[in-house]
């Protein structure tokens, strides 16, 4: 890790200190392109309930926000806490490649009951159609 590395990791401890001062969880994230922080965000489950408010997932919706785009390629996320898998997707969903983290689940799992991700029985109900959904979004998109 480098001294800049550093840096963005730090921030990211930072606004989650904030944020447990504030009543939420320990999680803060910034996402860095070029030397600057584009977004951050914190874990806001607290606020309203919401099981997506994570921290990760925040910081790098508001970067795409920021930017006006989904590739975030050439960005880096520092997360305060190791990313679940809901967050590391997004990353991937958004073309983002690297990612750096302060604690891991071990050690969260340590003061709290340890993070489980059971298994969901997602099973294909196909409607039968014969205009599916996907053809219709792409000759729409051809139309444009």
């Amino acid at each position: 890790m480098t001294h800049t590395d550093n840096r963005y990791i730090r921030a990211a401890i930072d606004i989650a200190y904030k944020n447990v001062d504030a009543g939420g969880r320990p999680f803060g994230s910034v996402v860095v392109r070029n030397g600057q922080i584009i977004a951050e965000g914190v874990n806001e489950s607290h606020l309203d309930d919401d099981p997506t408010a994570h921290a990760e997932f925040l910081a790098v919706k508001r970067a795409g926000i920021a930017l006006g785009t989904r590739d975030l390629s050439d960005c880096v996320v520092y997360a305060s806490g190791q990313p679940c898998p809901f967050c590391l997707a997004t990353m991937s969903l958004y073309g983002i490649k690297k990612a750096f983290y302060g604690y891991t689940r071990e050690e969260w799992s340590r003061v709290t009951v340890p993070f489980a991700y059971p298994a969901v029985d997602a099973q294909v109900l196909s409607p039968g159609d014969d205009a599916p959904l996907y053809t219709y979004w792409k000759q729409q998109q051809a139309d444009t």
